[in-house]
C-alpha cells in the first residue's frame, strides 16, 4: 500500500532479497563481494529487523507515490509489461523477499493508479495485502472498512491518499511500538528499486531529457535511505541485509559516475556508458528483488 506523507517514519506504501545476482557494470561484483565480506554475519534475519534507535536521527524520505507523481511530470508513459507479475506473489517464502516486493508491488500499484488502470490497481492492492498479512501486520489494512474505502477510491488520488495516510499512522505506530523501523525500511528500498526500474527502462527514457534529469536527481533520496539503512541495521548484521545494502551502494556508485551537477541534455551522447552502467545495475538489483 502506498504512503502519502512522510516525516521520520516510512509507512505501508513505503510497502526484498535473497538472490546473488552479478551486476554487469563496471566492477560492480567486486564492489559487492568487497562490501559483503568486510561485514560480520548474523545467524538470523528476525533479530536484524528489531533495533532500539532514535528515531530524531532517521532522515526523511517521500513517499513512493511522490516519487512516482515526479516521473510521471517528467513524461514518463505507461507501459505495462515492465511490472511485477501477480504470478511472482506466491514465490515468496521469506519475511525479507515478503517485505522487499510488498515495496515492488506497491510502486506497481501507484504506476497502475496514476495511469488511469483501474483493474489492475485492484489486482495488486490484493497481492499486496496478502504480503502483509503474511508478514504480521495484515490487521492494519485488511479491515472491512480500508478495504472497501480503497476499493471505492482506487481511481481518486485525492481520497486515495486520505486513506493511505490514515493507514500509514496506524503502520508507522506498529513499527515504533515493535522497534521494527527496519522493516518499514526494506519495504521502502522495493518500492525505491520499482520505480527506478519503472522509469529507466521504459521506451521514452532516452528520448525525454526530463525522466533521466528526474531519475538521476534520486541520488539524494537513495543516500538518506542508506543512511537510515545503516542506522538501523546497527551492529546486527545479516548477508540478505548487507547483500541489499550493498547493491543500493552500487546504485549509487553509477550515479555518481555522471556528474549530476554538470548534468545536461546535450552531455547524453557522451554519458551513454555511465547512463548504460545505471541502466544495467538498477536491473539487476531489480532483478535480485523480484526473484528473491
Amino acid at each position: 500500500m502506498p504512503v502519502i506523507c512522510v516525516n521520520k517514519t516510512y509507512g505501508l506504501l513505503a510497502f526484498f532479497l535473497p538472490a546473488i545476482v552479478i551486476i554487469t557494470s563496471c566492477g560492480s561484483n567486486d564492489e559487492l563481494e568487497n562490501r559483503k565480506s568486510a561485514i560480520p554475519l548474523s545467524n538470523t534475519l528476525e533479530s536484524v529487523f528489531t533495533s532500539q534507535i532514535d528515531e530524531n536521527l532517521l532522515e526523511p524520505l517521500p513517499s513512493p507515490l511522490q516519487i512516482a507523481l515526479i516521473f510521471k511530470s517528467a513524461g514518463l508513459t505507461f507501459q505495462d509489461s515492465l511490472t511485477n507479475a501477480f504470478s511472482n506473489a506466491s514465490n515468496y517464502s521469506t519475511t525479507f523477499s515478503k517485505l522487499l516486493n510488498m515495496g515492488a508491488y506497491s510502486s506497481d500499484f501507484i504506476y497502475h493508479v496514476i495511469n488511469e488502470k483501474p483493474n489492475p490497481s485492484r489486482n495488486y492492492l490484493k497481492v499486496i495485502q496478502e504480503l502483509a498479512s503474511d508478514i504480521g501486520f495484515g490487521q492494519i489494512i485488511n479491515t472491512k472498512e480500508n478495504i472497501t474505502r480503497l476499493d471505492n477510491n482506487v481511481n481518486n488520488i485525492d481520497s486515495l491518499a486520505i486513506i493511505i495516510s490514515d493507514i500509514q499512522m496506524n503502520t508507522d505506530q506498529h513499527f515504533r511500538k515493535n522497534n521494527e523501523h527496519l522493516k518499514g525500511l526494506v519495504i521502502f528500498a522495493g518500492a525505491w528499486i520499482e520505480a527506478m526500474h519503472l522509469a529507466i527502462q521504459n521506451n521514452g527514457f532516452s528520448r525525454n531529457f526530463n525522466i533521466p534529469k528526474a531519475l538521476i536527481d534520486q541520488r539524494d533520496i537513495l543516500k538518506r535511505l542508506l543512511k537510515n539503512l545503516h542506522l538501523c541495521r546497527g551492529k546486527k548484521q545479516n548477508e540478505k541485509l548487507n547483500e541489499l545494502i550493498a547493491h543500493l551502494e552500487a546504485i549509487h556508485t553509477r550515479l555518481d559516475d555522471l556528474h549530476l551537477e554538470s548534468f545536461e541534455e546535450k552531455d547524453f551522447s557522451e554519458n551513454k556508458k555511465e547512463m548504460d552502467s545505471l541502466r544495467n545495475t538498477i536491473q539487476a538489483v531489480r532483478n535480485m528483488v523480484i526473484h528473491s
